[in-house]
């Protein structure tokens, strides 16, 4: 996870050039065997949740069972990595074995509808090592009636799926039972905040007509609007102003609204913010505007922007950036006896300044400096790339410039060009004989890197240019490895280029193949080209077959296709889950209608002998239970504890229990 770092220093100057060797001391440190986590905890307080994510993954991968649950956390939400809930859960699963509380109540919370007693077991052992959210859980369950807990917390996790979905006939439906609007998880989100973050325009705008809290912050102290401003949703954030967020709130390390929108890059989220009256010139904790932060992250477009509607740069800014003082210094250099003498921090701010004009006679002077290592260990041509400075690159290069000098990180020029997505030097880098296989410190190439950081067309030129050059290499090029991140990252166009040099047999720790992460993502075309490749449906080590995974994803046509290749309708999880549950599980009325329409089992039991209607009635899911029923789903079928779905009806006056009871024989018993 280095290379998530470096997005916060892209903008290294000369100025700078101290704070990127400080963060590359300081990260190592994230790796020893006792890890302090204080700064990861302190990133986290600033809303950096990418810097964040690399302390954690860093001291998860030596093992620390805290990392690895605030690291779920951050995979839950996708906040400084892609969101993976696959992923999140693993990591759980280690830490709660380690015997982490916090990570046992977690992953309680995430089994308590697929396996209770897995979560009770769980949260007792939680709530043995005096953990005080699962001690208070456990006793408000011994308060209310038995399973009157685990209904509330059903009910949430319905309430929010259903924003998730965007499925506004459903929040019609539950909003009675739920009672409160603004009902939070564990992680104190709102349903608002789930419809935010994947973007359920019609769920936010009935919540919002619903007085929906729209200033509620979750426990990383995020408001619905600075997710969609993350997410880069012009429309939301525009909806969210008119509902009357306070323009005025700031994050934790003092950004306001204007900030995060500069950070993001996104003009036209940035006009929308000003055009609202959110204040422009606001100064955050570290003394920084706005317009601090686009100069220093070389935005024109934003600066452009921002100085028309009257933005300033802070007092801090302009005494440590002068460009009177650079103007002065660059000036001297003009005396051909100072280029002579120039050294590597000069010829690295013309670098960053595009001035060829000097730049090109001070390395005619001192053309030791070309290959020469500034002191945060990067170089002339990797401040070129990190600052596109396209032709001053192309200059070094034909200078003579290594095209795979590593800086900190073990990066290449290559790697940063990919990662900008900057397709004009990653094709001036490869012509240039950059090699696209070496790898960085966290051993990931270029592809990983272009594919990772959702950079396609970066990727696809990479692709071309491997294939173009797989006759002359004497080692096996990994196609299946970057035909599986493909899939896993939902690229459709660069695994069709990938497709006919890959066996598609390559699978991550956790069994997945690419045909599942394209079942997964909910992604047919993807997964229509991976079917006619003849790839294998193959379960996940939990058991988990692409059909499994694409009726969790909603995917109908997915369904529809895997169906028709011959996957089983019946296969089970290793806790025995079958699709026809999971689609019971997630609410999907249309999803349930094609599994029975193709004769699912509705009499098939999961590890804890519930089928597929004691889990709907369980959830008290009226329409699914009737559709069950129209299927002869029986009953009085009890499970392993001897309950059926007639005795929990019965137990908890359900108005379904006389329709449960007509299905028994003769309406008798």
């Amino acid at each position: 996870m280095w290379k998530k770092n470096l997005a916060q220093c892209n903008a290294i100057s000369a100025g700078s050039l101290l704070a990127g060797l400080l963060l590359a001391v300081l990260l190592p440190l994230a790796a020893t065997a006792n890890p302090d986590l204080s700064e990861a905890r302190r990133a986290v307080r600033m809303q950096d949740f990418t810097l964040a994510a690399a302390y954690y993954e860093a001291a998860a991968a030596q093992g620390n069972a805290e990392a690895r649950h605030e690291l779920a956390n951050l995979y839950l939400r996708g906040q400084g990595v892609p969101r993976d809930a696959a992923r999140a859960r693993d990591l759980l699963t280690q830490a709660a074995d380690q015997g982490y509380a916090a990570a046992q109540f977690g992953l309680a919370l995430q089994l308590e509808e697929t396996d209770r007693s897995g979560a009770m077991a769980l949260l007792q052992l939680a709530a043995g090592q005096n953990y005080a959210p699962a001690q208070s859980y456990l006793e408000r369950m011994e308060e209310n009636s038995p399973g009157q807990e685990m209904d509330s917390r059903s009910r949430q996790q319905r309430w929010h799926a259903l924003a998730r979905n965007d499925d506004v006939a459903g929040l019609q439906q539950l909003v009675t039972e739920i009672g409160d609007i603004d009902l939070v998880d564990t992680d104190n989100r709102t349903a608002l905040h789930v419809a935010v973050q994947t973007g359920s325009t019609a769920a936010v705008e009935w919540l919002l007509h619903q007085h929906a809290a729209p200033d509620t912050r979750d426990r990383f102290q995020v408001s619905p609007i600075a997710d969609a401003i993350r997410q880069g949703n012009a429309q939301l954030v525009t909806r969210l102003l008119t509902a009357g967020v306070n323009h005025e709130q700031l994050a934790p390390n003092g950004d306001n609204l204007i900030h995060l929108a500069t950070r993001q890059g996104n003009p036209g989220l940035l006009s929308v913010l000003i055009d609202a009256g959110v204040p422009i010139n606001k100064q955050n904790k570290d003394g920084l505007s706005p317009l601090d932060l686009a100069d220093t992250g070389n935005k024109p477009d934003l600066v452009t922007l921002l100085s028309a509607h009257g933005a300033v740069h802070s007092e801090k800014w302009t005494r440590a950036r002068s460009v009177d003082a650079q103007s002065r210094q660059i000036a001297r250099l003009e005396n051909s006896a100072n280029l002579e003498r120039s050294d590597i921090g000069q010829a690295a701010q013309l670098v960053i300044s595009g001035n060829s004009r000097l730049l090109i006679p001070l390395l005619d002077a001192r053309p030791e400096l070309l290959n020469e290592s500034l002191e945060d260990g990067s170089s002339l041509l990797a401040l070129a790339v990190k600052h596109s400075r396209n032709e001053v690159a192309r200059y070094l290069l034909d200078a003579g410039a290594r095209p795979d000098q590593a800086i900190f990180g073990n990066l290449t020029p290559l790697h940063l060009a990919v990662r900008d997505g900057n397709l004009e030097l990653v094709r001036l880098l490869l012509t240039h004989g950059a090699d696209p296989l070496l790898r960085d410190r966290d051993d990931w190439d270029a592809m990983e890197w272009a594919l990772t950081e959702n950079q396609p067309a970066a990727a696809t030129l990479l692709a071309g240019w491997l294939i173009g050059q797989r006759d002359g290499s004497d080692l096996p090029l990994p196609f299946d490895h970057y035909l599986l991140l493909a899939s896993q990252f939902d690229n459709a166009g660069v695994a069709r280029v990938l497709l006919p040099y890959s066996t598609g047999s390559e699978m991550d720790d956790a069994g997945r193949n690419s045909l599942w992460f394209a079942a997964s993502n909910g992604n047919e075309k993807l997964l229509e080209l991976l079917l006619r490749a003849g790839l294998n449906s193959r379960a996940d080590r939990q058991g988990r077959t692409p059909l499994h995974v694409a009726v969790q994803s909603g995917c109908q046509l997915c369904v529809q296709q895997l169906l028709q290749v011959g996957n089983d309708l019946n296969s089970q999880t290793s806790a025995g889950f079958t699709p026809l549950m999971i689609a019971v599980s997630t609410h999907n009325l249309q999803m349930l209608d094609l599994l029975l329409q193709n004769q699912a089992n509705v009499e098939t039991r999961n590890q804890q002998g519930n089928t597929a209607l004691i889990l709907a009635i369980e959830q008290d899911q009226v329409e699914i239970v009737r559709r069950l029923l129209a299927a002869d789903a029986n009953v009085t079928r009890k499970n392993n504890v001897g309950i059926s779905a007639l005795d929990i009806a019965r137990t908890r006056n359900s108005p379904l229990y006389d329709e449960l009871r007509e299905h028994t024989v003769l309406g008798l018993f």
